[in-house]
Order: structure tokens, then sequence, then C-alpha cells
């Protein structure tokens, strides 16, 4: 099963790197595959094709997916959905079939807002994914509950313990705690980021990294899903490079030849997510990682390194106050 599985990664070769201040990139290449056809989530969200509703009175745990278009829908792992009752990022990635609903697994990361009785369907996708720091511990946590018995879910205490740790370190404030505020303040400074990089044809996932530290991946079926979120997956990761200011340090292609290696030799589990296709977690001792596999090919994989100070329990990276 493994090597099935990991067939589509396994093709993939590692391009030179390109740094931007203390971030730098990695591309993944290879050929996209074009036999799962779908829309990317932004697609069709601003003209009704594709509804975001609150369960209900709602549910902080969930949101409603509708899927009205004649396609399947791919909802990556780490976006924000701004709006409804309180602004939420998704738990793991989803794929949603043509014309059904579904509900997503989802958390909070806006603690300070619950607007009961605004339109359910007042939701938008923002501009930043969640950092990428958060993103990996929101990973490390759905692990944890499934090893105890639990669901496909963060946990919600977790998330926004990270959050109120990233405003601390950045310095930042929202009145309701909202990240996509601390993303929109900041923003000036992240799109330096989005403008210094561009996506090639080949290009299918990256390996980033903030100066010489190895933080994290999103790979894709196609080089054209990978453009798609590219803006918003690079706004987060800036986030955390932002943080952690410069060092001057850059990494090697040897680390991350290593880390792409690791990930390969994870073991597999499979788990119950929500949607269509087959979501797994892998795991090594150094990386934490979810798959999304639809009509079997692997659709989204996101990994991250796992800090290797004993100390780091809850975060994936040593935070500091320093901001480039």
């Amino acid at each position: 099963m493994k090597a099935s599985l990991l067939k589509d990664l396994e093709t993939l070769k590692l391009g030179k790197p390109a740094t931007y201040k203390s971030m730098t990139l990695f591309p993944l290449q290879g050929k996209s595959n074009m036999s799962n056809d779908y829309h990317c989530f932004g697609e069709h969200l601003t003209n009704g094709m594709v509804e975001v509703e609150e369960i209900g009175e709602g549910v902080v745990s969930a949101l409603r997916v509708t899927n009205n278009t004649d396609k399947a829908i791919f909802i990556p792992d780490g976006i924000i959905l701004k709006g409804g009752f309180q602004t939420r990022t998704t738990d793991h990635s989803t794929m949603v079939d043509p014309h059904q609903s579904i509900d997503i697994a989802a958390s909070c990361v806006e603690q300070g807002r619950w607007s009961v009785g605004k339109t359910s369907t007042d939701f938008d996708i923002a501009a930043s994914m969640m950092f990428s720091k958060g993103r990996a511990d929101k990973v490390s946590a759905l692990k944890e509950s499934l090893r105890e018995g639990g669901e496909a879910r963060a946990s919600q205490d977790r998330v926004w313990s990270s959050v109120s740790e990233k405003f601390r370190n950045m310095d930042s404030h929202s009145s309701t705690d909202s990240l996509d505020e601390m993303n929109d303040a900041f923003r000036d400074r992240t799109e330096g980021f989005v403008k210094a990089y561009a996506t090639e044809e080949t290009d299918k996932g990256i390996i980033y990294a903030c100066n010489d530290r190895i933080i994290g991946a999103d790979i894709f079926d196609k080089s054209s899903t990978l453009a798609c979120y590219f803006p918003n997956l690079i706004r987060g990761v800036a986030m955390d490079c932002i943080e952690y200011g410069s060092t001057g340090r850059r990494p090697v292609q040897s680390q991350a030849e290593d880390f792409f290696s690791q990930l390969l030799k994870s073991d597999i589990r499979s788990f119950d997510g929500s949607g269509s296709g087959e979501t797994y977690e892998l795991d090594s001792p150094r990386i934490d990682a979810l798959l999304l596999v639809y009509e079997q090919h692997v659709t989204h994989c996101v990994a991250f390194s796992i800090a290797s100070n004993a100390g780091a329990s809850q975060s994936r990276f040593t935070s500091r106050r320093r901001h480039n």
C-alpha cells in the first residue's frame, strides 16, 4: 500500500533553491497529473457556485460546504475562511464531489468574536494561509487525537494558544484576536515575499525554510494547483520568517533532500476525514505529515519538520522577537 500511495511523490525531483530575505524555497518538480479534474476552492466561492455556511446556530469545529459545480472542489489544509460567526481555518485537506454538501473540520482563529445572526454565507478566503508554525501544531494535534482514538480534528485550545503566541511574538493586536487581521497588518511586508518568487510549469510543490532551517512542504498533484494557492501559502510562511528575523544563514540542498527522503520513508495510516477521497497520516521521527488521495492520486501532501529540542512541546520552532 505504501509504495502505491507514494508513487506520485517518488517521481518528483528537487530543483534549485531561491532565496528572498530569510525565506528559501526548494521547488519539487515533475509531470502534472491531469486525470484529476477539479476546481480550486476560491474559483467559484464569489459567484455562488460554491457555498460556505455555518451549521445551524453555529458549530465552532465545522463548516458546511456545498459544491454546485460539475467538478470536485479541492480545499487545502490551512486555508483561512473569514466571516461567518467567526473566522476559521481548515483542519485538513478535503475534496468535495460535484453537487454535494459536506461538513468540513475547522478550527477558530478569531477567539474574540462569535457573531450569531450574521448571514451564514458571509465567508471569503483570506489572502494568507495560517502561518506555518500554527499549521504544524495543528497537524500534530490532529494526529494525537487519532492516536487517542478520537476524531480527525485539531485541538481548538492549541490553535488558540498558537494564535495568541503569534500575536505576542509579532507585537500585533486585534480587538477580536483575528488571525486574518494580523495577517493584513503585515500584508505590505509579506507581499514582498510573494513578488520575489514565481512558479514554473513543472513545479508541483515547494519545500520551504526560514534561515537555515527546513520548516515544511506543500506538494500538489499538478502545477496549476500549486500556482492557485501559492500566494496564500507564501504569505503564511512569510509570517514566520518575519517573526524569526534574518540570521544570514541559508539551508543547503542536502537539507531539503534529506527532508524529502524522510517524508518518503514515513509510515502511513489511513483515517476517516471529511469529504471524498482517502486521507492518511504519515509518521516519521522527524516529520509530521498528512496526505489526501483522490482518484488514486496524491492531491495534497502537507509536511512539517518536528523540532529536535525536547522543550518545544507545542511549538515546532523557536520563537524570537526579531523582525526582518
